[in-house]
């Protein structure tokens, strides 16, 4: 499902947003090197997405020349991002493939009775759990089955962290000749310093302390752009002036 709004330029206001629901199934993204492939939610599996920008010229007439120099031509940019969490794959057990000498990952077992996830801070088997993010996987939910052999958890059937970010601008333009109009921003990323975090851990022998828990930041997870302005990363600003001519 996807639903779009779009206000063209009037009043000064400019807007875009977007909502797509959306639910993808394959037997193939996970696991794809064992000969019984697994139905279950895509790696890339993305329940929810919102988008949204806009851009506004703050309007005003000013009869004082010196008000006029100071208040007209500011404007607002701005844009909000959020979309739900993308699949954990969990590995119970590994194998290798007497052909091909690859490494094949096998899916735990659900215990039942136990929940998915654990939230903290909270006292678990004695121990203050305060993980990042507020959410653990729960290592009690699961166990290995018998080696070469998938458990009954199927594919991808957690979750890590959602993200979500506002992003927002503010602009002056300037008019020093018809043809030469420099422009100052101010600009500012992850406005509300939102932590977002990922590098979920889904391996189940990697112990209690790492399964479930998230290892890094949004922001660190492979991108080749600076961790400063990609999303996820803390609050910054930066500062430009731009000349269109």
């Amino acid at each position: 499902m996807q639903v779009k709004f779009q206000r063209d330029l009037a009043h000064g206001l400019q807007m875009l947003a977007s909502y797509t629901w959306s639910h993808s199934i394959d037997d193939a993204t996970s696991n794809f090197l064992l000969d019984e492939l697994l139905r279950g939610r895509s790696d890339f599996d993305i329940r929810q997405n919102f988008q949204a920008a806009f851009t506004y010229s703050v309007p005003g007439s000013y009869s004082n020349p010196i008000l006029a120099n100071l208040l007209k031509y500011w404007g607002l940019d701005g844009r909000i991002s959020a979309r739900s969490a993308l699949p954990v794959d969990l590995v119970g057990s590994t194998g290798i493939d007497p052909v091909t000498q690859a490494v094949l990952n096998y899916e735990p077992n659900i215990v039942p009775g136990q929940p998915l996830y654990l939230y903290g801070p909270q006292l678990v088997d004695g121990q203050m759990i305060n993980p990042p993010g507020g959410r653990v996987i729960n290592i009690n939910a699961f166990s290995a089955a018998p080696a070469n052999v998938n458990g009954d958890s199927g594919g991808n059937l957690v979750r890590g962290f959602g993200a979500f970010q506002v992003d927002a601008a503010v602009r002056r333009d300037f008019s020093i000749t018809e043809r030469i109009k420099p422009q100052f921003r101010a600009e500012a990323f992850n406005v509300f310093n939102h932590p977002q975090f990922s590098g979920v851990d889904g391996t189940l022998t990697d112990g209690n302390g790492q399964f479930g828990w998230a290892s890094t930041t949004l922001n660190n997870a492979g991108s080749a752009l600076s961790p400063l302005f990609v999303q996820g990363g803390p609050r910054s600003i930066q500062l430009a002036l731009k000349l269109r001519f």
